[in-house]
């Protein structure tokens, strides 16, 4: 197993309504196809923050729900390019048979992939964006006696439905700040 060279994690936002001196939205949408979450895009100290967030009443109880995920801001071509090679049938150079995942990419000093989910958190298929870099935020709060394997980390990763992403309008964003990316209008 690969071991990749880790980054500092950003400081954990708590809600999306108290978000930290320095932090720009630069895009929100809605992935009204399952179950309603909340994505904002964030600048901030020149890296890019995905906020997933909604909040659900149930039984009279609201909760609230919060995901960050973290990249360099070079994902953004990144992952437009990456996913377009991820498509390609192996005879035509994609991804070669029988792999789900791409090997790690070099982006913005971060080591990044893309897996393939048969499930991405819903019923549907999917993508993970994944940075091996970067560790979730609740791995402070794992036990260093538990039987951890050495070099396993849980890495930080975006989950991105098929429905959402053909359909519901992310790829035509993501196609967006990646372009305003490159001409250094973000």
């Amino acid at each position: 197993m690969n071991v990749y060279p880790q980054k500092e994690i950003l400081p954990l936002i708590e809600h999306h309504k108290k978000l930290p001196l320095g932090a720009n939205v630069i895009a929100e949408i809605q992935d009204e196809n399952n179950y309603g979450y909340n994505y904002m895009f964030l600048l901030f100290k020149n890296e890019l923050i995905v906020l997933i967030h909604r909040e659900v009443i149930y039984s009279g109880q609201s909760y609230y729900s919060i995901t960050q995920v973290e990249f360099p801001l070079e994902v953004l071509p990144w992952f437009v390019d990456k996913l377009e090679f991820f498509m390609l049938p192996s005879s035509q150079g994609g991804l070669r048979s029988g792999k789900i995942e791409t090997d790690a990419d070099n982006v913005g000093g971060e080591y990044l992939t893309i897996m393939r989910l048969m499930r991405a958190g819903c019923e549907y298929p999917g993508y993970k964006i994944v940075n091996k870099s970067r560790t979730e935020h609740d791995m402070d709060k794992v036990d260093p006696n538990d039987e951890i394997p050495k070099n396993s980390y849980f890495y930080q990763g975006l989950i991105i439905p098929d429905n959402f992403l053909f359909e519901g309008g992310l790829l035509e964003l993501w196609k967006d700040l990646a372009k305003r990316y490159q001409e250094g209008t973000l």
